[in-house]
C-alpha cells in the first residue's frame, strides 16, 4: 500500500516476470544474494556484467561500486558471486540505514550488442526506510516535461515521450495520468513505481485515443514518491 491510496505492486510485476531479470535480497544471515535469471532459450549461454552500487539517498553519485561476471545459460538461474556489502560499508565508516544498493545486468562487451542498455535492474534495501536519517529525507522537486507526443491516425495509437527530472534521488516515482473529460484508453508507462537515482529518466506513455483529440500536456500527469511521505 502507497500512502493509503495507490497500490504498487502491479507495476512491478512486468519486471519481476521479465524473462532476463535480477533477484537481490539480505537473507537471514545478512548477507546479499544476487540471482541472474533468464527464461530465454537463444542463445545457449550468456555471459553477464552485473553492477552493483553503493547509494546514499540524498545523492546521485554512487559511494562504492563492486562489478561481477557471470555466464547464464539458457532458462537457467545462476548465482552471482557474493559480495559483504555490509563489510565493504563498515571499512567505509558508512551507516547502512543512510543507503541501498542498485543492482544493473548488462550484456558482457564481448558479445558485441549494439544496445548498452542495462537488460536488468533491481534493487535492495539495506535497513529499513523507516531509520533514514532526517538529513536524507529530502524531496525530490520532480518536474514532468513532455519531449514529444505523435497520434497515429490509422490505429489511433498516441505515443508520448517523457523526460522525468529530479533534483535528488527519488523512492518508488508513481506516475498516474488523469486529464480531464478525457477519452484516452488503454494508457501505459513504460516504467513505473521506479527508484531514480539519476538526473533524468525518459519513460514512454502509451494510449489508444479513438479520433486522435487529445493533447497531453504535463500537467496531466501527476506524481508521488515515497520521499513525500518521509519528511512528513
Amino acid at each position: 500500500e502507497y500512502g493509503g491510496t495507490f497500490k504498487l505492486l502491479h507495476v512491478w510485476l512486468r519486471d519481476i516476470f521479465a524473462p532476463e531479470h535480477l533477484i537481490a535480497f539480505i537473507n537471514e544471515r545478512r548477507q546479499l544474494e544476487v540471482v541472474a535469471v533468464r527464461d530465454t532459450l537463444e542463445p545457449a549461454e550468456e555471459l553477464w556484467d552485473v553492477e552493483m552500487r553503493i547509494h546514499r539517498y540524498g545523492s546521485f553519485r554512487p559511494v562504492d561500486r563492486h562489478f561481477e561476471t557471470v555466464r547464464v545459460p539458457a532458462n537457467s538461474i545462476k548465482l552471482v558471486p557474493q559480495w559483504d556489502v555490509y563489510g565493504r560499508l563498515a571499512q567505509l565508516g558508512l551507516h547502512p540505514a543512510d543507503h541501498l544498493l542498485l543492482l544493473y545486468a548488462y550484456h558482457n562487451v564481448s558479445e558485441k550488442r549494439a544496445d548498452s542498455q542495462p537488460i536488468a535492474e533491481n534493487f535492495v534495501l539495506l535497513d529499513k526506510l523507516k531509520n533514514i536519517r532526517t538529513d536524507q529525507r529530502v524531496k525530490p522537486a520532480i518536474v514532468i516535461n513532455i519531449v514529444s507526443a505523435v497520434c497515429n491516425k490509422q490505429n489511433n495509437l498516441t505515443s508520448v515521450s517523457l523526460e522525468v527530472s529530479v533534483g535528488v534521488p527519488a523512492l518508488f516515482v508513481y506516475l498516474q495520468l488523469t486529464p480531464e473529460n478525457s477519452t484516452l484508453k488503454q494508457c501505459q508507462f513504460s516504467h513505473n513505481g521506479f527508484l531514480q537515482f539519476q538526473p533524468i529518466r525518459t519513460v514512454k506513455l502509451t494510449c489508444v485515443d479513438p479520433g486522435c483529440r487529445n493533447t497531453i500536456q504535463a500537467r496531466d500527469i501527476t506524481v508521488r514518491t515515497v520521499n513525500d511521505l518521509l519528511v512528513r
